[in-house]
């Protein structure tokens, strides 16, 4: 769903409501990034195990093992309301989904973004950004 914000277009999500004679207000966003890999990760030849397919999912990949002893690698897939891969900055971040809560607490809707994740999951690095 885009909807167009002092002339940028803006992806909300898709679990909206529409009350009568207002405009429409997203209830909860899920948004998520995938955090590049660290050095740690790359030095010491980490596979990439997760993987933005489409502007809405992830998918996280799983090293398994048959019965016969041959290995496979398991898809899950996820889906949310916007994906970002460790490539976008973190101003294209913040104009898709953050700038439309800014927009709206100004017109006095109550609004709340926080981030959420385990311990190097990538928290900092989405307020952030790469060390420069």
């Amino acid at each position: 769903y885009q909807r167009r914000v002092h002339g940028e277009y803006f992806y909300l999500n898709r679990n909206i409501i529409q009350m009568e004679g207002q405009r429409e207000v997203p209830k909860i966003c899920v948004v998520v990034r995938k955090r590049p890999l660290s050095k740690k990760e790359i030095q010491k030849n980490d596979f990439d195990i997760v993987e933005q397919r489409k502007s809405n999912s992830i998918v996280v990949k799983e090293c398994k093992q048959k019965v016969d002893l041959t290995k496979f690698i398991e898809e899950h897939h996820f889906t949310f309301d916007m994906a970002f891969n460790e490539t976008v900055d973190n101003e294209s971040l913040y104009k898709a989904a953050v700038q439309p809560l800014v927009f709206s607490a100004f017109e006095g809707t109550k609004v709340t973004c926080f981030a959420y994740g385990q311990t190097g999951s990538g928290k900092t690095f989405t307020m952030i950004g790469p060390p420069n």
